[in-house]
């Protein structure tokens, strides 16, 4: 083609008229996929981030409304908190457990014949995890029957937090007395 008839050709209006309409299309399709197509696919990607953001921030709202009423029954039991530590102290004592048998004991009127300790290995704070443990104690008494159970009741009050694994009772005869012979297994925790 020859340039005089080209300079023809885009002297026509309708020719003209064609020529923008292309030359808009393809910088509107050049702008809209280099420049709107990032910028919608950004705000999609915001926007999903937001709901996820939205979603995090409750899950984070629930745990501190979480941590809140922990916080709230700490501050309840604070002033009951000697209760707690003497329900479960942080060492065996041995020496407490058995002078709270022994008082239970006379208490009830009940002769103890036999009483041992499971042996057990204490370790310090630092060395051992904070679980709750166990020491064992095995007694063998006589008592009657309303001894026996208010000695068993005795133990059940006292503030030790005590556990009966085994109890095991024969009824005996001794002179025409029913005395019963009860072999006991207490589990006495500590943390």
């Amino acid at each position: 083609m020859d340039s005089q008839k080209l300079k023809e050709l885009l002297s026509n209006k309708e020719v003209q008229d064609y020529s923008y309409l292309i030359i808009f299309l393809l910088v509107f399709s050049f702008f809209a996929f280099f420049v709107i197509r990032p910028v919608l696919s950004v705000g999609v990607s915001l926007q999903k981030e937001a709901e996820e953001l939205k979603a995090i921030n409750e899950i984070f709202d629930e745990n501190i409304r979480s941590v809140i009423k922990i916080q709230t029954d700490l501050e309840s039991i604070r002033e009951d908190r000697y209760l707690i530590d003497s329900a479960m102290p942080s060492s065996p004592s041995t020496g407490s457990v058995i002078g709270e048998v022994e008082s239970a004991a006379a208490s009830a009127g009940v002769t103890i014949d036999e009483l041992t300790i499971n042996e057990t290995t204490y370790k310090s704070e630092e060395t051992a995890k904070k679980e709750l443990k166990n020491l064992g104690i095995n007694m063998t008494f006589t008592a009657d029957y309303a001894q026996m159970t208010t000695f068993l009741r005795l133990i059940h009050s006292q503030r030790r937090l005590k556990t009966i694994d085994t109890i095991k009772i024969v009824n005996t005869e001794i002179e025409g007395v029913t005395r019963l012979e009860v072999t006991l297994k207490l589990a006495v925790y500590y943390i």
